[in-house]
């Protein structure tokens, strides 16, 4: 059976990956589900943003942000996410 390998929370100085929008930057700790199992509107992962740690949606990072930084294991399993948002900016 596969894994999910973001399902362990990482240090702020470590995380899986960043996004950026105007808010300030997420900082990808953890991940609820494998990226191919991610296919509904309510998907969560757990962040660290602005001093605060909190779930957020994961739709709602990929919609108003755009990848800075990622682990080359994230690249591979979020390619399809980040394809289409880093062009828009």
């Amino acid at each position: 059976m596969a894994k999910n390998i973001f399902n362990k929370t990482r240090a702020i100085d470590k995380p899986y990956a960043v996004y950026r929008n105007p808010i300030g930057d997420y900082h990808i700790l953890k991940t609820y589900k494998m990226a191919k199992n991610e296919n509904h509107q309510y998907d969560r992962w757990f962040v660290y943003c602005n001093g605060d740690y909190g779930d957020m949606y994961k739709n709602d990072i990929l919609e108003h942000s755009f990848l800075i930084k990622a682990d080359p294991e994230w690249m591979d399993a979020y390619q399809h996410s980040y394809q289409h948002i880093v062009g828009r900016y």
